[in-house]
């Protein structure tokens, strides 16, 4: 339940809600100087009896909520797509990201639950191996249950024999690595657009952030060089 709003928490306040009677989404000013207000997310409810899309109200005040994030479950009937409610107000839920899992029984592509529940998991992250036999894509994973990974950002380098733009690997693995952040640069010969690396071994950087500045006579866009250099900014 959202705490309702305290009345006689208006008295401290400087302006009078009867000096206000129309106020246009301000955020501060003087109330005689502001007639019209629209939007506006706090305030005297009774001094604004429509409001549309706000932020903190009275749930009694608002009967028809459409797609709100927080509020008294008897009063919000119909949500759609929410990510935090009472489950058994909320019986049909399309991609949930928290939930109780009996109420859920079918999930698509969801990132955390019960294994038992999701036995058809499509590109998860998290989850038991034995009960994803199939991963396209994953990040995290036991690598003898994931012969063929495609673009893996970590694995055992002995199950990933051919890896495509990887950030960190076993550079004797990668002998062929293709726009890398991070890597040998004796086995990486060619660079294109590199952020970091031995200045010596990239003679030609296009756009860099960082290098020696005698190695990048022609900066493009830098954020950081000797002016000197950099003629035409």
């Amino acid at each position: 339940m959202v705490p309702r709003a305290d009345p006689k928490a208006t008295e401290s306040h400087p302006w009078c809600p009867e000096q206000i009677p129309k106020l246009q989404n301000p955020t501060h000013g003087a109330p005689e100087q502001i007639p019209k207000l629209q939007n506006p997310t706090h305030g005297d409810l009774e001094q604004i009896p429509k409001l549309q899309n706000p932020i903190h109200i009275d749930p009694e005040q608002i009967p028809k909520l459409q797609n709100p994030t927080h509020g008294a479950p008897e009063q919000i009937p119909k949500l759609q797509n929410p990510t935090h409610g009472d489950p058994e107000q909320i019986p049909k839920l399309q991609n949930p990201t928290h939930g109780a899992p009996e109420k859920i029984p079918k999930l698509q592509n969801p990132t955390h639950g019960a294994p038992e529940k999701i036995p058809k998991l499509q590109n998860p992250t998290h989850g038991a191996p034995e009960q994803i036999p199939k991963l396209q894509n994953p990040i995290h994973g036991a690598p003898e249950q994931i012969p063929k990974l495609q673009n893996p950002i970590h694995g055992a380098p002995e199950q990933i024999p051919k890896l495509q733009n990887p950030i960190h690997g076993d550079p004797e693995q990668i002998p062929k690595l293709q726009n890398p952040t991070h890597g040998a640069p004796e086995q990486i010969p060619k660079l294109q657009n590199p952020i970091h690396g031995d200045p010596e071994q990239i003679p030609k950087l296009q756009n860099p952030t960082h290098g020696a500045p005698e190695q990048i006579p022609k900066l493009q866009n830098p954020t950081h060089g000797a002016p000197e250099q950099i003629p035409k900014l």
